[in-house]
C-alpha cells in the first residue's frame, strides 16, 4: 500500500529557507498523523489550498537516516514538479530550486544524486529530468 501525505502547493512560495521548509514538511506530517491517530473530523487542507501529494516513504527514509532534511525536501520539490506538470517525469531546474529553498546548487546536486542512490527517484535519459518512483507506481 502507497501511503501518502498533503502539503500545500504554496509550500515553496513563502521565501522559506531550507530549514524551514523541512519543519513545515514535519509539521503537516505530525498534523496529518494525529488527524488520522486521533480520528478526528478535522480537515487536513481546512483553508481550501490547492494541495499535493507526497510518498510517506521519504519521510520513513529520513526516519531512519538513509537520507537527509535537504534530501526531503529535494524530494518534496519534485513531487510539485510532478503535481503541478501532471507529468511522472519532470525537469529539474537547479536554478529555480536553489532561489527556493536558498540551498547552494552543490548541496542540490549531491541532494538529487543521493536520492537517486537511495532509488526515491531516478534519472531519466534526457538531462536534467527525473521521476519519483513511488509516484510513478501511483500515476504511472
Amino acid at each position: 500500500m502507497l501511503d501518502l501525505f498533503i502539503l500545500p502547493t504554496s509550500l515553496f512560495n513563502q521565501s522559506l529557507t531550507d530549514v524551514e521548509l523541512y519543519e513545515e514538511i514535519y509539521r503537516q506530517f505530525d498534523k496529518q498523523v494525529e488527524t488520522f491517530l486521533g480520528g478526528t473530523d478535522e480537515k487536513l487542507n481546512s483553508n481550501s489550498e490547492k494541495s499535493f501529494f507526497v510518498p510517506s516513504n521519504a519521510i520513513a527514509a529520513e526516519y531512519g537516516e538513509e537520507i537527509r532534511g535537504i534530501d526531503l525536501v529535494v524530494y518534496v520539490y519534485l513531487c510539485l514538479l510532478v503535481f503541478n506538470n501532471q507529468e511522472i517525469t519532470v525537469k529539474l531546474d537547479i536554478n529555480e530550486l536553489a532561489k527556493r529553498t536558498r540551498i547552494k546548487k552543490t548541496q542540490l546536486k549531491h541532494s538529487i544524486n543521493h536520492l537517486v542512490r537511495e532509488q526515491l527517484i531516478s534519472e531519466s535519459s534526457r538531462s536534467g529530468y527525473y521521476t519519483v518512483l513511488e509516484l510513478e507506481l501511483l500515476l504511472g
